[in-house]
C-alpha cells in the first residue's frame, strides 16, 4: 500500500513528483521494477534521500514544530535572532559552529593554480591505480556543460587535456549548481580511465534535498576498478629501453630541434603550460628516434582469469 507523504518540485502543471511511504518488502519489489503504473500512466520511481532540517535551530533530523533548541539564524549561525533581523555581513554555518570548526565560511579561492599543481601530483602518485575525482571546481567550460568558458575553466581544461583525464559529466542532466537566482555547471567528475569502463549512471539528482550544489551520483564497476592498469597504447606512457639508447644520436636530435623551445615569450600561466607541453613533446620525439621501445605482447597469462584473481585476494 502506497501512503502519500508530500509533493516535490513545481505544484502547477500536468505532472508533479510525489514522495510516498511503503513497506520494506514492497519497496524492494518496486525498486527492482524501476517504475509503477497508475491508471494508464507509467511513472518512473527513485529512492528518496531527503534530510529534514529544522528552521528554528538549523539542526538536522527534526522539524521546528518539535524543536526544543534555541532560535538560530540561518545566515550567521548565531543564536537569539531570526535571519529576517540579521545584520551580519558574512555567512556561517550553524552546524559547523556547533561541531567546533573555527573556519565555517565556504567561499572558494580565486587562485586555482595551486590546486591544479596538486591534481597533477595526485595523477602521478597514483599511477596504475583507478582514480575517480569529484570536485566543486568553481570553473566553467564547454567540456562539462557550461555555455562558455571562464579563466579558471581554461586552466583546468588544459590540465585535463595534458594529463589525460576523462570527464564523466553529462550536461543532459542539467546544471550542478542552483542557488535560486542563477544556475551553472561548476562541479566536475574526473577519472583516469575511460568513463564507460569503470563508471555508469552518472546523474545530477535534482530530486534530493540539498544546498545550492546538487547531489551527483554514479555507480562504479568494482571488477574493473580492482584490475591493475597497464596502458599499452597511450603514447604519453611509452616505455623505452634506456640501456640500449644511442646517447650520441639522442643528444644530436635534441640540439637539432632546439629551435622549437627557444625564443618563446612567456607572459602568463597559459603560456607556461603550453611551453611545458612543447618541451615534453621535444624530448619524447628525440627518444622515439634514438631509443628502442619495450615490447608488450598484450596477451599476459592466458590461464589467469577473474575467478582466480578473486580467489587470490581471499587467501
Amino acid at each position: 500500500m502506497f501512503k502519500p507523504r508530500f509533493k516535490l518540485g513545481k505544484k502547477e502543471g500536468e505532472t508533479m513528483n510525489w514522495v510516498v511511504q511503503l513497506s520494506p518488502i514492497l519497496f524492494k519489489k518496486v525498486m527492482n521494477q524501476g517504475r509503477v503504473y497508475i491508471g494508464l500512466r507509467s511513472c518512473r520511481i527513485k529512492e528518496y534521500h531527503g534530510v529534514m532540517r529544522c528552521f528554528k535551530c538549523q539542526g538536522l533530523g527534526h522539524i521546528g514544530k518539535y524543536c526544543r533548541g534555541a532560535v538560530t539564524c540561518f545566515k550567521c549561525g548565531e543564536e537569539g535572532h531570526h535571519v529576517s533581523s540579521c545584520t551580519k555581513g558574512s555567512r556561517e554555518c550553524a552546524n559547523c559552529k556547533r561541531s567546533g570548526y573555527k573556519e565555517t565560511g565556504h567561499s572558494f579561492s580565486e587562485h586555482i593554480e595551486e590546486y591544479l599543481t596538486y591534481l597533477r601530483k595526485v595523477k602521478r602518485k597514483l599511477k596504475g591505480e583507478v582514480v575517480i575525482l569529484s570536485a566543486d571546481a568553481n570553473a566553467k567550460s564547454e567540456l562539462w556543460g557550461s555555455p562558455k568558458e571562464d579563466s579558471r575553466g581554461a586552466l583546468l581544461r588544459e590540465v585535463i587535456e595534458m594529463d589525460g583525464w576523462y570527464i564523466a559529466n553529462d550536461k543532459r542532466y542539467g546544471p550542478t549548481f542552483d542557488n535560486g537566482r542563477t544556475t551553472s555547471f561548476i562541479d566536475i567528475t574526473l577519472t583516469n580511465r575511460k568513463v564507460n569502463t569503470i563508471m555508469v549512471d552518472w546523474e545530477v539528482r535534482g530530486d534530493w534535498i540539498t544546498g545550492t550544489h546538487k547531489v551527483i551520483t554514479f555507480k562504479t564497476n568494482r571488477t574493473e576498478c580492482r584490475q591493475p592498469f597497464i596502458n599499452r597504447t597511450d603514447k604519453g606512457n611509452v616505455k623505452f629501453q634506456f640501456h640500449k639508447a644511442n646517447c650520441g644520436s639522442y643528444k644530436k636530435c635534441l640540439f637539432a630541434e632546439k629551435h622549437r623551445v627557444e625564443n618563446i615569450s612567456l607572459s602568463n600561466k597559459k603560456d607556461i603550460i603550453e611551453y611545458e607541453k612543447l618541451i615534453r613533446k621535444w624530448i619524447m620525439d628525440a627518444a622515439r628516434k634514438t631509443m628502442p621501445r619495450k615490447r608488450y605482447s598484450g596477451k599476459g597469462n592466458i590461464w589467469w582469469d577473474q575467478e582466480i584473481a578473486e580467489m587470490k585476494r581471499e587467501i
